[in-house]
């Protein structure tokens, strides 16, 4: 799934009951404008594998609210 792809509708939907972290929302706003996983680690101060692990975390999330 692309997070950079998803329709508006879904998107907010996901925002407003998936229970996401501060820092992944971070990462889901970044990852929506197409940000890559070194530029936002770079922006956030995290290590790339944070970042990769903070997009499991919400991918997961979003997994169980859409079909």
């Amino acid at each position: 799934m692309k997070i950079s792809r998803m329709s508006h509708a879904d998107f907010c939907h996901c925002r407003s009951v998936c229970g996401f972290s501060a820092e992944e929302e971070g990462v889901l706003d970044a990852l929506r404008h197409e940000r890559s996983i070194v530029q936002i680690s770079m922006d956030m101060g995290m290590s790339t594998a944070t970042v990769s692990r903070r997009i499991r975390s919400i991918k997961d999330k979003i997994g169980t609210e859409l079909p």
